[in-house]
């Protein structure tokens, strides 16, 4: 999962603003986190998303239910210039027993969020 634009955030307003929108991606992660999921920053303004012994249509659903919920922090009230508008992200999902090892499993995730990206961002693309 990846923060759209994330660099906007800090170019534009400032670093602070940027690690405004980190926490609240975090708080929104946090509270979805436990219950089969575990969430890792592992880079920048990218998350990794691993769920435990869950059916994989039930992984897209939660997936997209934090792609809406991300949707809807409203930073602009945390600022007082108010010019801060959405934060989206983009999700690129992959199946592990897809795969017959890790590097393919990871790359068919990032292939995936690139294909988020490019397709216009704010949405969940699944991996081949």
């Amino acid at each position: 999962m990846d923060i759209d634009y994330f660099k906007v955030f800090n170019d534009s307003f400032n670093h602070l603003v940027g690690d405004l929108v980190l926490l609240e991606v975090s708080k929104v992660l946090l509270s979805f986190e436990g219950n089969k999921i575990n969430c890792y920053r592992i880079g920048g303004e990218e998350f990794s998303l691993v769920f435990e012994e869950i059916n994989f249509v039930e992984v897209e659903n939660k997936l997209e239910k934090i792609r809406l919920a991300v949707q809807k922090i409203d930073i602009d009230e945390m600022l007082l210039d108010g010019e801060v508008r959405g934060i989206t992200v983009s999700i690129g999902v992959s199946h592990i027993k897809t795969f017959s090892n890790i590097e393919n499993y990871i790359s068919s995730a990032d292939d995936a969020l690139y294909k988020a990206k490019e397709n216009g961002r704010n949405q969940l693309v699944v991996g081949k």
